[in-house]
């Protein structure tokens, strides 16, 4: 089975939420405080899942990553690197977010 990027929520994600590296920084306020996709960690979660499925894809869409983000890459790697931060950013921000008590 195949990742179809230009299918994703991820490309959606990386096209249409993700205006700059500041999301990362907690210039919105953080994912915790968003609840535009219902179940906010499980949304986040998915876009995660993707992007390490589309990381693991021989043929690595990089320039086709870039346009969708509006970033210039010069090379895959760094795509891939730039890929991973994001991820890495949002696996962070995740963690931030209080667990709530299922018995609640």
């Amino acid at each position: 089975m195949s990742f179809n990027f230009e299918n994703s929520m991820l490309f959606s994600f990386l096209k249409e939420e993700f205006p700059t590296e500041s999301f990362l920084l907690g210039a919105v306020g953080g994912i915790g405080d968003n609840d535009t996709h219902g179940s906010v960690p499980e949304y986040y979660m998915d876009l995660i899942v993707e992007g390490r499925m589309l990381l693991s894809t021989p043929n690595f869409p990089w320039e086709m990553l870039g346009l969708c983000a509006n970033k210039y890459f010069e090379t895959e790697v760094e795509a891939r690197e730039w890929l991973t931060s994001i991820l890495e950013g949002l696996e962070g921000e995740i963690r931030k977010i209080p667990k709530r008590d299922p018995c609640a």
